[in-house]
């Protein structure tokens, strides 16, 4: 599974301090994060391939990251400031809203 260019070809998992689980979900977690050069928070979604693979939902997984790749001013939705990927895992470095999931 590729996803093709990042806004950040460089970013890696090793720039971020995790912090703990904030979330999690069919094919992975949500992780509160510090970025180390920054120190800006991020919401971090890392999602399991070998799931998303198994369910066949890469089309879904790639739907999500390029409507939050249009950058798209909207109060629903946060944005995507990296994504990243290593051999097992994909990462979306995401706004973090402190209390933003909507029930």
């Amino acid at each position: 599974m590729n996803l093709g260019p990042s806004s950040n070809p460089t970013a890696k998992p090793s720039d971020f301090h995790f912090l703990k689980v904030i979330g999690k979900g069919s094919f992975g977690k949500v992780l509160l994060a510090r970025h180390r050069t920054d120190d800006q928070f991020y919401a971090v979604k890392v999602l399991q391939k070998k799931a998303i693979l198994k369910k066949k939902e890469e089309k879904h997984i790639m739907s999500e990251r390029n409507v939050l790749l249009k950058n798209i001013k909207h109060p629903f939705l946060v944005g995507l400031h990296y994504s990243f990927q290593t051999a097992d895992k994909l990462y979306f470095v995401l706004d973090y809203i402190n209390g933003g999931e909507v029930r």
